[in-house]
């Protein structure tokens, strides 16, 4: 559930980001996501994928029992092997880290450095970080990110093998995929439809969002509805 402090506070991209967070979290863990009921409250008006990582790292913990503190804080999309994948406007989520009291924040790895559109060049996230009093250290995935977070070390499914859901539970969750899929795609198209001169402008907030669309058709081909 999403529960909102405004009507429609929370968009689509958010949300199922909230989803794949919960979906992967009992995928990693080899539990029935069925067994429990998730909910993922936000204040104010926002979207985007960039908490996926952040909601799955929390969404562990709960299952587990573990405690993360409360001056950490995380950006990053979620894939469906537990990747962490790349976000924009880092310089500026540092800063707003700083404001709140955070002390240790992850950003996905390959990002040391990130345009500062107030600025207008780019700049040294971990050294952004380090005038601001705020720890950036740099994750490749979920299981790196839990460590540090918690200071425990997540499992790992044994034998290399990719985990997936019972066939039950991804017979349940396939159309609902399917169907938020079929939904992008008409936005898409919306926003293929627009003059190039607009879609320039907003490129770089969109690639995140169809890198996550592509992770997730992937997912649905393989099974993991994730």
């Amino acid at each position: 559930s999403f529960p909102q402090s405004e009507v429609q506070g929370t968009g689509a991209q958010w949300q199922t980001s909230a989803w794949s967070a919960a979906v992967t979290a009992a995928l990693l863990l080899g539990v029935d996501p069925n067994r429990f009921s998730f909910s993922y409250a936000g204040q104010g008006r926002f979207d985007g994928p960039s908490a996926g990582a952040l909601m799955t790292v929390g969404t562990l913990a709960a299952l587990l029992g573990h405690d993360i503190p409360k001056d950490f804080a995380m950006t990053g999309t979620i894939n469906p092997d537990g990747s962490v994948g790349p976000v924009g406007g880092i310089p500026h989520k540092i800063d707003g880290a700083a404001k709140a009291g955070v002390k240790t924040l992850l950003v996905p790895i390959g990002q040391r450095s990130d345009y500062d559109e107030n600025e207008r060049r780019s700049v040294d996230l971990v050294q952004r970080g380090e005038s601001q009093g705020v720890k950036v250290q740099l994750v490749a995935n979920v299981f790196e990110a839990y460590q540090l977070a918690t200071g425990k070390e997540l499992p790992q499914p044994k034998g290399g093998m990719r985990p997936s859901l019972p066939s039950k539970v991804y017979d349940r969750m396939r159309p609902a995929a399917s169907a938020w899929l079929a939904k992008v795609a008409q936005y898409q198209l919306q926003f293929e439809a627009l003059p190039a001169e607009v879609r320039r402008v907003f490129q770089d907030a969109v690639a995140p969002a169809e890198e996550h669309v592509r992770a997730a058709n992937s997912a649905l081909r393989e099974g993991a509805v994730s």
